[in-house]
């Protein structure tokens, strides 16, 4: 399903990591294991470089535009996947009472505009609580494909969302047995 240029995960990632440019500080994560927040941790499996600002973490190898992993951490009753701008209270907002296909349907609408479905929704684990896992497939407005794998849980009443996306020919496949290593070692705190 094209996507016209600037979609909304193009502009949201933007806005992520060049908003607060001045404070934005790049650090590398090694293979041993390390907190996302003060829910869980995970072992990374390779070497990565990460980004943080607020409630969102990402991480990649070889350059967000062409793959990256995503933390969207203790996302609270109320909140937007990503908060600030001036359009946030047009944003979707999390409701912990909200069922595994709308949580798919917040995320997707959140973070990739709501052009999107999730495919394959179907019930996973996140470090030994309930969960739910989607996949999407869309091609961006220069004619990329690519693939995203997702993994959600409410854990406390707050959301937690792991995305990983990336280029479906190259970079997408390149990293994807490390993140499906580093999803299986999630341990929650």
């Amino acid at each position: 399903m094209p996507i016209a240029p600037g979609t909304l995960a193009t502009a949201l990632a933007a806005i992520l990591l060049a908003g607060c440019a001045q404070t934005l500080s790049y650090t590398l994560v090694e293979t041993r294991r390390v907190p996302i927040g003060d829910a869980y941790t995970v072992e990374p499996q390779i070497t990565w470089t990460s980004v943080a600002q607020d409630k969102v973490e990402s991480w990649t190898v070889d350059g967000f535009a062409l793959h990256y992993l995503r933390f969207f951490k203790g996302i609270a009753n109320g909140e937007p996947l990503l908060a600030g701008g001036k359009d946030e209270a047009k944003r979707p907002h999390f409701r912990s009472t909200m069922t595994e296909s709308e949580i798919a349907e917040f995320i997707v609408d959140s973070f990739y505009g709501g052009r999107l479905r999730p495919r394959e929704l179907r019930p996973a684990t996140f470090g030994g609580a309930p969960a739910l896992r989607f996949d999407l497939t869309y091609v961006t407005g220069d004619g990329i494909q690519r693939r995203a794998a997702v993994v959600g849980a409410v854990l406390k009443e707050k959301l937690h969302v792991i995305v990983y996306d990336g280029a479906a020919l190259r970079y997408f496949p390149r990293y994807r047995d490390h993140v499906e290593r580093l999803l299986e070692s999630i341990q929650l705190r």
